[in-house]
């Protein structure tokens, strides 16, 4: 693979500004860099004839939501499409596929419509787009024919190609297997697959990879703040709960203001679990919306706890988001979320692979959602991983591997024994055996293209990935970081470091007074290091600690008891009453000179910005006071003596 720096130029910030760009000629791959650019969306706006194909439907749903007065984009949407998100759940009842025979001739379901949208496009001199699912490609390949030389392919989020096999491996390697038909095509991802995998496969090693570098000022780094947990659905209860009972994520702006985050998108690629959490945080439609793939069986299942589908919010529409939105794989391979406020958090489980996030490709993507820039809480996410239940090592791994190719060899080899009348059959046995089975006990394949078996590439590499993912980058939190990319900002700082560990669950879980606590987080400004102070600020649910400290500082909090409710008060009013601050200051029963007096009510008024000039008189509006004299080094001097407290 030869890889190809393309050095996007200072003023560019989205792909649609920069007039000189064209996509190649050819086979080759881009790796845009960056989420948000907008490079399918100049594929829609340019002047070349494309076929935008999507691994899911919803992301090509949200674009043509943001194009319904352009004439010349047709989505070529098929209702008799099964779109599959893999559950262990839903494997467990799903039913055996039909048997071969039973399927019925191939209908193409676009036939009408592709014909008159190319005349419509070409009556009025408009270039043509076509919008596809991954699925559905071939049936407008079919249609094009020879044509198909008059069009460029954008093979969006083509990492998917790779990570979806574990589920639907037989698309996959069926939309590969036409491309090669097809002169121009170009797989698109800001997260591509790793390059000793793209190396691995025929179709891939030796294109060009056109790698896109952005000017540093459009690269934002989001912190993501990683937690190894024995439960991930109790800490998602844990943030969920904090949301419901008004404690919201807070960030003070340079400009002293105080912004809220009240909006939350949780990341959990299960429906089952998904409805778990909404059940034991007793969420309802209300304040929630469900966001994963359009199956009748996820419809169903949401139907019994009182759901509907949902759909991400245009920006138009952005006020109609709801506190809590959960979100599959589904909508995070493109669909964008449109939110001034919402912060996000990702729930993994790498002891099953549906539920295992693939640092490298999909934690970028998750960061890369949140479209507003004014959102100031779309650069941070907490990422939460389950420790892992058993080890197994790489001679172990490769074991079962080998296992599994030596049963594929007997398969492919029996095929070659079995007389030309059969072998259809036998094909749609193995066919549904693979998508039954999902390739537990070998790699056979059957050619969606040719009819023909061979050994499935693409499913070999999937479950090589997720062995990686789950025996070495989530071993521990220091492996995770070392797959961080362009979006992601991580540190060398161990956060599981037990004196970390116990202060992030007395911050954020243990019981306690929140004065004490906000003390306590005064007091380790003064004591940690830079790298563990930054940790724990990631680290807390409640951001009041950060923010408090950051726009009064210690010694205004201190003044005020680090009480909660005087902290608001003096933020709002711009002022506060000085009393606790006064009180705390001084003690019933001592007698005070009256230059001393007058030396620390200056202090108190100086740090809570009064301008007016302190007079040891001023004591008067909290205390009663007497006037008496007081021997001070040897000299009788004029003081106030304090009797009791107004």
């Amino acid at each position: 693979m030869n890889k190809i720096n393309i050095e996007v130029p200072d003023y560019i910030e989205f792909i649609s500004d920069w007039k000189d760009y064209v996509i190649p000629f050819g086979h080759c791959i881009i790796d845009k860099g960056i989420t948000g650019c907008g490079f399918t969306e100049y594929c829609l706006t340019n002047q070349d004839n494309i076929i935008l194909c999507s691994p899911r439907r919803l992301l090509l749903e949200n674009k043509v939501e943001q194009h319904l007065s352009d004439i010349n984009i047709c989505y070529l949407q098929n209702n008799n499409e099964k779109e599959i998100e893999y559950d262990c759940y839903q494997i467990e009842k799903k039913k055996r596929p039909e048997k071969p025979g039973q399927q019925g001739p191939l209908i193409n379901p676009f036939l009408p419509e592709i014909s008159a949208h190319i005349f419509k496009c070409q009556s009025q001199g408009l270039p043509i787009k076509f919008l596809v699912t991954y699925d559905s490609f071939h049936y407008l390949l079919k249609e094009l024919g020879d044509s198909i030389g008059n069009y460029k392919i954008v093979v969006d989020e083509f990492q998917s190609l790779l990570s979806d096999s574990t589920f639907k491996a037989d698309t996959e390697l069926g939309l590969i297997e036409y491309l090669q038909d097809c002169p121009n095509v170009c797989y698109l991802s800001a997260t591509p697959m790793l390059d000793k995998y793209l190396d691995q496969l025929d179709e891939f090693k030796d294109l060009d990879m056109y790698v896109f570098n952005w000017p540093d000022s459009l690269v934002e780094k989001v912190n993501i703040c990683i937690k190894k947990t024995r439960s991930i659905y109790e800490e998602g209860k844990k943030v969920i709960n904090q949301y419901k009972a008004g404690v919201f994520p807070t960030i003070v702006t340079p400009d002293k203001q105080i912004h809220e985050s009240r909006e939350l998108v949780i990341y959990l690629n299960s429906v089952i679990d998904i409805m778990k959490l909404v059940s034991s945080c007793k969420l309802d439609p209300s304040n929630t919306d469900i966001i994963c793939s359009d199956t009748k069986y996820n419809r169903k299942r949401l139907k019994k706890i009182g759901f509907a589908m949902s759909k991400p919010n245009t920006c138009e529409n952005r006020h109609l988001n709801k506190m809590f939105t959960f979100c599959t794989r589904t909508v995070y391979l493109g669909a964008d979320f449109y939110s001034d406020n919402a912060s996000s958090i990702v729930l993994s489980n790498p002891n099953k692979q549906h539920l295992a996030i693939d640092v490298a490709t999909d934690l970028s993507q998750i960061v890369g959602r949140q479209r507003l820039r004014g959102n100031l809480f779309r650069k941070k996410c907490f990422f939460y991983y389950q420790v892992i239940n058993s080890m197994q090592t790489e001679e172990e791994f490769k074991e079962v591997i080998q296992e599994k190719m030596d049963n594929s060899e007997k398969i492919l080899a029996s095929y070659e024994l079995i007389p030309d009348q059969f072998k259809m059959l036998w094909c749609g046995k193995v066919r549904d055996s693979a998508q039954y089975r999902h390739y537990a006990e070998d790699y056979v394949g059957v050619s969606q293209k040719y009819q023909k078996p061979g050994i499935n590439k693409f499913v070999l590499l999937a479950e090589s990935r997720f062995w990686e993912i789950t025996q070495k980058e989530y071993f521990d939190t220091i492996n995770i970081r070392r797959d961080e990319t362009r979006l992601i900002q991580v540190s060398s700082f161990d956060p599981n470091n037990q004196e970390f560990l116990q202060y992030v669950q007395y911050f954020n879980y243990d019981p306690g007074n929140f004065s004490d606590k906000l003390k306590v987080f005064c007091d380790l400004q003064e004591t940690q290091s830079p790298e563990f102070l930054q940790h724990l600020t990631r680290s807390l649910v409640d951001q009041r600690y950060v923010n408090y400290y950051s726009y009064f500082g210690r010694k205004k909090l201190k003044a005020v008891m680090y009480r909660d409710d005087w902290i608001r008060k003096l933020y709002n009013d711009g002022k506060i009453d000085l009393t606790p601050a006064v009180t705390a200051a001084f003690q019933v029963g001592t007698t005070y000179p009256r230059s001393t007096i007058k030396t620390m009510l200056g202090d108190l008024y100086k740090t809570f910005g009064y301008s007016q000039t302190p007079k040891a008189s001023d004591l008067e509006n909290w205390f009663t006071i007497v006037d008496t004299k007081i021997e001070v080094q040897g000299k009788r001097v004029r003081a106030y003596k304090i009797i009791g407290q107004k």
